[in-house]
């Protein structure tokens, strides 16, 4: 949601798939469970563009899994920030 969030962006409305309340258990982690989530819901934003137009994939996000996880394994684009929680994208096609 972005009202816990202070967004210095400019918006532009674009319709978008938003992957929320993602986690996995402390004993499933460093298995590629997480990038293989990230490429099913890919495919489901895939499959969304073709009849209604999605463009991207959302998440939110701690910069620290931002660095780590989201930007190099599933390919999230985003803006460093300070703030605990940041929005990342990725398009979908």
């Amino acid at each position: 949601m972005l009202d816990d969030v202070t967004l210095n962006v400019t918006f532009h409305n674009y319709p978008a798939l938003l992957l929320g309340q993602m986690g996995l258990d402390v004993d499933y982690r460093c298995g590629r469970i997480g990038k293989k989530i990230c490429s099913f819901c890919r495919g489901i934003g895939q499959d969304l563009n073709e009849r209604v137009a999605c463009a991207f994939l959302i998440l939110q996000t701690t910069p620290t899994l931002a660095r780590k996880f989201y930007e190099p394994t599933c390919n999230f684009k985003w803006k460093p920030s300070e703030k605990k929680r940041v929005w990342m994208y990725r398009k979908l096609f």
